[in-house]
């Protein structure tokens, strides 16, 4: 006779879940720290790949459009839908050599899926041409936008099918900022001058535009102004400026947001525009060798921008979110910073991790991707990224590009990174092969859930 001991069999069904558990963990640890998803190769391995630009629509569609070639440049597109990327497609005809990142292409994606592309045809003194493509990215005949020396074009799309083309002049070491407003239907509008000419070399960059649900235009750009020449060097002051007004309509008076700065590192604007046709632009400025601290300015649909509002050293990227939240996304060399606030409301506390912000993103379900980058002890980059509502929570740590070489000789790897509708969001890179060109290629990002959050 067998007489079974139920100690034993407790303690045996105890340890089959003790390891059974120990399994999920090591399958939970080993889906955390998996290899990065595999990219797909979108240019052509013979040809030299140039910074991208990239988009995903309100449909859930990604676009990119990218400078080809060496001794003659083309400008290629493709689109992806359903999750799978379509055929190269030729967006421009040859032209002598891809310059530099003055010419690089610009897309932007209506609301009905229309795509636009524009770019600068540098050689010859110059010109702004524009291609637009149906929601089946079939392509339109080429137009021409503008003729005179022009520099780092970029396009905006608006209601009703409406665009503005921005762009910058460039002569007698005055650059000067232009728009100009594209219709429904193909109509162009007169050509625009936003920036002033006043002062001494003044130079407009840095140029960034967003357009309001009601068609009101709001401009900011960087304001550089020679103060010194000397047979060594120059000195320079910079300053952010805005603008607005209704597209094709008067444009209010240009506003100087910061005061006068001299620095070598001149700051990038970042804008934002809520529901409401609120407006906020946010800089930073040098405080001390090597530190910097964050501003913004914002102003009401047809007012002038409030005086600046200090952000410390937290400043960066401004983004509108649900309820006309408005998220700043900044940090320092070793950890992104992100806070929040709602109308009338103090921004909330400070939520941080490790990394070297790239780029904040919002797409369509109102979630937040913060990308950064991180450096091995070779000298190598990655780049990672974290979902996360703007409010405070953010998710696991996830690898989009490992680590290898950089390309151009060792400057950083050129990212790319889109979000939007139906809650997509792809990202590209620039890669060194080896045969010293570089080859554009893709991932989509992996989604913290399949279906959007209803808040």
């Amino acid at each position: 006779m067998v007489v079974s001991n139920p100690f034993r069999r407790e303690r045996v069904a105890w340890s089959a879940l003790l390891a059974l558990g120990l399994a999920l963990c090591v399958l939970l640890v080993g889906a955390a720290d998996a290899s990065p998803p595999r990219p797909v190769t979108l240019s052509n391995r013979s040809l030299d790949a140039h910074r991208d630009r990239l988009v995903v629509g309100p449909q859930g569609h990604a676009v990119v459009v990218w400078n080809q070639g060496g001794d003659t440049c083309r400008v290629r597109a493709r689109f992806r839908r359903a999750g799978r990327w379509g055929p190269i497609v030729p967006v421009s005809g040859e032209r002598r050599g891809c310059f530099d990142d003055h010419d690089d292409p610009s897309v932007a994606v209506a609301r009905d899926g229309r795509v636009t592309v524009v770019w600068a045809d540098l050689p010859g003194g110059g010109s702004v041409k524009m291609r637009s493509a149906a929601p089946n990215g079939r392509f339109g005949p080429i137009r021409t936008i503008a003729r005179v020396g022009p520099y780092d074009p970029q396009v905006i799309a608006g209601p009703r099918g409406k665009l503005v083309v921005l762009w910058r002049e460039f002569s007698a070491y005055v650059g000067v900022l232009k728009a100009r407003t594209v219709y429904r239907g193909g109509r162009l509008g007169p050509i625009v001058q936003l920036s002033s000419r006043q002062g001494r070399l003044p130079s407009a960059h840095d140029a960034v535009g967003a357009i309001d649900s009601h068609g009101r235009l709001t401009v900011a750009w960087t304001l550089t102004r020679t103060l010194e020449i000397t047979e060594r060097s120059e000195v320079e002051d910079f300053v952010i400026q805005a603008r607005s007004g209704r597209l094709g309509g008067r444009l209010g008076p240009i506003q100087t947001l910061s005061q006068p700065r001299v620095t070598d590192l001149p700051s990038s604007p970042h804008l934002t525009v809520d529901r409401r046709g609120r407006a906020t632009v946010a800089w930073s400025e040098p405080v001390a060798p090597g530190e910097f601290s964050g501003f913004l300015a914002s102003a009401r649909p047809g007012r002038r921008f409030g005086p600046a509002e200090s952000l410390g050293p937290h400043g960066g990227y401004v983004l509108t979110g649900a309820r006309d939240r408005l998220i700043v996304v900044g940090g320092t060399r070793t950890h992104v910073q992100i806070r929040s606030r709602l109308p009338g409301r103090r921004f909330g506390p400070i939520v941080s991790f490790p990394g070297r912000l790239w780029s904040p993103k919002l797409d369509s379900c109102g979630r937040l991707l913060a990308t950064y980058t991180t450096t091995n002890e070779a000298g190598e980059e990655a780049l990672s990224g974290r979902w996360g509502r703007p409010s405070g929570h953010f998710g696991k740590a996830f690898r989009l590009f490992g680590y290898g070489p950089t390309p151009y000789g060792g400057l950083p790897h050129l990212y790319s990174v889109a979000a939007g509708g139906k809650g997509t969001a792809v990202a590209t890179r620039l890669r060194s092969v080896a045969s010293g060109r570089s080859v554009l290629e893709a991932l989509s990002v992996p989604q913290p859930q399949r279906r959007c959050p209803r808040s």
